[in-house]
């Protein structure tokens, strides 16, 4: 399946969408990305917290829903 295919198919309304955020700037990219393909409603954000993130890296997290007009992170 090709990028643009698997996309196509992310968009069917019965997809349940899960974004893993680290605070990386991958996971960031992607958190991005998904707000605007399938907006703010459209997907859920999840954050593993093994307990030995940086302080700044959950400061982070707590902030970016505000900032990229996103879902909460849970």
């Amino acid at each position: 399946m090709k990028s643009f295919e698997y996309v196509a198919c992310m968009k069917a309304e019965s997809v349940l969408r899960v974004v893993s955020v680290s605070g990386g700037k991958d996971s960031t990219a992607l958190y991005c990305w998904a707000i605007r393909e399938f907006g703010r409603e459209g997907f859920k954000a999840v954050f593993a917290d093994t307990g030995h993130e940086h302080p700044a890296t959950l400061n982070y997290l707590r902030n970016l829903p505000a900032m990229a007009n996103g879902p909460e992170i849970t």
